[in-house]
Order: structure tokens, then C-alpha cells, then sequence
């Protein structure tokens, strides 16, 4: 057993130290906060407007349209209860990388990191970078020289994220393409500001750490993390003064110019309310890569945050959904929005249903029965609908007998001969006459229907 330890540079002073700091109490490590450390919302401007192809039209573009035949779309569908019986299912199950990250272990064996990273490092051959120029396995190497532990067992760190980071495979920020240039294949997910990590490695220099999140494994900046001790990051977590975002984003920004962002169904730890105004906790790193707060202010009649999760029911369903309709397709979260599997994951956080991160560990979990099975023929709006674990969209009925979804789309064949590829990139509403690559249609590719 060993603790890490490694150099971290902090405005052109390098320093060492331990991958554990301690911060005082709950509230972290006293700091005197300026009036520039105040962080108030941002106005967010919205995607300039959904495409309409195919078989859609303008009046499908709202919830309301699809909410209209279903029965009871306000009946809660479940307890808050049989939210955490499902949340206890889906992190019980390995395969599906859902971390319940309260009962991971205070020490990890080292096979079992070395795992985690060599696996997140294979993301396949034929990877170039932006230039076209090939990216070679020695140079992959190299990047994990020295990043890999030694001996039997490591402690466990404790920190959050201070920023909205891009997890990422390797320990760089490298972009490394197969095919579409616009799809980075060593971006792995996005974490929001406060999310909570366990820290299991860091890289030679210190300037990257290898973590676990509650869906996820990978690398992100040192200087994106506050560190902090087992207790207190532990009491963080179960922290019952809350906002969950409940707009596809949040931008907060202080008065020096800092912008974090939240995308939907994240977590802000609440302080208190005053003239109006929730007063959250926004987290920082000291100079020493130590957790603490500094605060904002949200108005308490803003419809970008809820008190509370939502409640989950079919309309909720369609209604978080719709909120992202015309937003970008953001592949592993970039572009401050979703790509397919983080639309479904994005809008069910809202209701504090935590599934997991990717197309495929989604519809295992169908496969499993975690999420239960339905047919065509009893397929409901606000289901979800896998293509052979690699498109996941939310199903919203029928109209003139044609089935319907919305979804995160990047290129299709129009179900409308004369409209041709379609380049959507975007979150969209379409007929699943819609065609794939291999001219099939999206009707016949589904190979999984989810009901939660």
C-alpha cells in the first residue's frame, strides 16, 4: 500500500504534494470572499430552432402534442422510494458502471485500477489527430508512462470538480478521430461542477488525475478537482439542502470572469435562502488544491432549478425532454450538451434516477430486466428505445400510424426520398422511418424497448 504523490503547478509554482487534503468542516477551508467571488446566473442563449424533416411537423415540436393520448400523464410513476430501489439495482450490477460511490472500498487493489485504465485507453485502432496525422500505440504508451501503480493496494482520495470537465481517456487533451472529425473518441463523458470523485492515480507530472464518478473512469485536469477529506466529502454527498438544474444548462459566472456550467439534473448544494434568492455553494480549489465554497445566487422563481427532483411522471418525461429539443449534439457532453445516451441519462437524473452513461450499458440494463422490457405493441411515450447498443432515444407515439421519437441525432437518411442524408446534429423529433447508415430503417434497428 502506497499514497500518491505528485507535483502540481499552481500559478508557475510547482509544489509537492499528497493527493490528501483535509479542509475544516463541512464548509471546507475558510476563505474571505470579494464581491468578485460572487457567482450570479447567465443569460443562456437557446438553439436558434429545431429541423423539420421527414415526417414531422411544426405541431409535433412540444410535449403537449404527444401528452394529449396518454392517460393520466401527471400519475407519478414512481416513489421516491422505488427511485432508490432502482438506483440500488442499476450500481449493484458491475457490468453497467453505475458507482455508488458512498460504498466503494477506502482501498482499491491495484489490478483493478490498472484495469480501469488500460481499458478506458483502448478506444481502438486507425486513430488520427485533428491534422489526419496517425496516433501510434507508442505514443499511447507514453502517455501512461509512470501512470500506472505498483504494489497490491492504493488508497482512496476524496475530491469534487471545481469546473465543468471533459473526462477524457488519456491523460491529454489531444483530440484523436476515427472516421467523423468531429467526434473526439477520447472524450468520455462530462462532469459538472461539485460532482464527487474517488481519485486512484495521477500522471507523472501531476497535471492529471485518474477517477471514479458516479458513471465513469477516466482523466481529467488536477486543477480541476478540490481535494478534501473522507468525512467531510462524505457528508458533502449526503447533504440534503440541494438544487437540481432542471434547463438543459446552467451558467453561473462570478465577477473575475469564472463561467461554470450545469447541465440538467446536476446537483448544487444549497446554503440558504435570502431576499428571494437561493444562495448556493459553488466549489473551488485553493492554492494548495484544497476544497472550499464560494456562493451564488439563484432567483427562487427561476425555472432553471428545482427544489426538489422532479416528480416522475410521463409529462415530466416529455416536458425535460422537449427542453433540449434543437440543442447541439454534443458528443460525450461537449458543446455544453448531449449526445444520445446523455439526453435519456440528463433527463432522468431530474428525477434523481441515476442510469448509466452509455447506449449500450443502457439497454444491458434491459437486457438484465434492471429496466423492464416492453413490445412494440405496449410501447408508451416516454420509453426508451436502443439500436443494438448504439442510438438510444425516448419514444413519443404514433401519428398517423407512424412511430415517432426524440432523440440526439447526427446524420440520417430522410424517410422523405427527396430530402436525401440529412445532417442533423442535433437534438431532433423524427419519424423512425428515418434510415441508418446501412439503409436501414430505425423502426426495424431497434432492438431494445425500455420502460422505467
Amino acid at each position: 500500500m502506497f499514497r500518491w504523490m505528485f507535483i502540481l503547478a499552481i500559478a508557475g509554482l510547482t509544489t509537492a504534494v499528497s493527493l490528501l487534503a483535509t479542509t475544516g468542516g463541512e464548509e471546507g477551508k475558510a476563505q474571505s470572499l470579494a464581491p468578485t467571488d460572487i457567482y450570479t446566473v447567465m443569460a443562456d442563449q437557446p438553439p436558434g430552432g429545431s429541423l423539420i424533416r421527414g415526417q414531422t411537423s411544426p405541431a409535433m415540436l412540444n410535449a403537449g402534442y404527444w401528452l394529449k393520448e396518454v392517460a393520466n400523464p401527471e400519475k407519478v410513476l414512481l416513489t421516491g422510494e422505488q427511485i432508490a430501489r432502482l438506483n440500488r439495482r442499476l450500481a449493484a450490477d458491475a457490468d453497467l458502471d453505475c458507482h455508488n460511490l458512498l460504498e466503494q472500498p477506502q482501498q482499491f487493489q491495484v489490478g483493478f485500477i490498472r484495469r480501469q485504465i488500460t481499458g478506458c485507453a483502448d478506444q481502438g485502432n486507425g486513430l488520427t489527430d485533428s491534422s489526419g496525422r496517425p496516433i501510434t500505440r507508442q505514443e499511447i504508451d507514453s502517455l501512461l508512462a509512470g501512470c500506472l501503480p505498483e504494489g497490491e493496494k492504493v488508497s482512496a482520495n476524496y475530491g469534487f470538480t471545481v469546473a465543468s470537465s471533459d473526462l477524457r481517456a488519456l491523460p491529454s487533451d489531444r483530440k484523436a478521430i476515427r472516421g467523423n472529425p468531429r467526434l473526439d473518441r477520447w472524450q468520455l463523458t462530462h462532469l459538472d461542477p461539485g460532482q464527487p470523485l474517488i481519485v486512484l492515480a495521477a500522471s507523472v507530472d501531476g497535471k492529471w488525475l485518474f477517477v471514479m464518478s458516479d458513471n465513469y473512469c477516466g482523466w481529467l485536469p488536477a486543477a480541476n478537482v478540490g481535494l478534501t477529506d473522507r468525512t467531510t466529502w462524505r457528508n458533502i454527498i449526503n447533504g440534503r439542502q440541494f438544487l437540481v438544474v432542471t434547463a438543459p444548462r446552467l451558467k453561473m459566472q462570478n465577477g473575475n470572469g469564472r463561467l461554470l456550467t450545469w447541465q440538467m439534473g446536476a446537483k448544487i448544494m444549497l446554503r440558504n435562502t435570502e431576499d428571494g434568492d437561493y444562495v448556493v455553494k459553488i466549489p473551488a480549489r485553493d492554492s494548495d488544491g484544497r476544497l472550499y465554497w464560494q456562493y451564488g445566487r439563484i432567483s427562487r422563481t427561476s425555472d432553471l432549478v428545482s427544489s426538489s427532483y422532479l416528480p416522475y411522471t410521463r409529462a415530466n418525461q416529455l416536458k425535460q425532454a422537449f427542453r433540449y429539443l434543437g440543442y447541439p449534439y454534443g458528443w460525450g457532453g461537449q458543446l455544453d450538451s448531449v449526445d444520445c445516451s446523455a439526453l435519456v441519462l440528463n433527463v432522468y437524473r431530474a428525477f434523481g434516477i441515476f442510469l448509466p452513461r452509455d447506449a449500450d450499458r443502457q439497454e444491458e440494463a434491459v437486457a438484465k430486466g434492471i429496466i423492464r422490457a416492453v413490445s412494440w405493441d405496449s410501447a408508451l411515450p416516454g420509453d426508451l428505445l436502443y439500436m443494438n447498443k448504439g442510438h438510444a432515444m425516448i419514444y413519443l407515439g404514433k401519428s398517423a400510424g407512424r412511430p415517432f421519437a426524440i432523440h440526439s441525432a447526427t446524420s440520417y437518411g430522410s424517410s422523405v426520398a427527396a430530402e436525401g442524408q440529412v445532417e442533423a446534429w442535433q437534438v431532433v423529433v423524427s419519424d423512425l422511418g428515418i434510415t441508418n447508415s446501412a439503409g436501414t430503417t430505425y423502426r426495424q434497428a431497434v432492438t431494445a424497448i425500455g420502460r422505467i
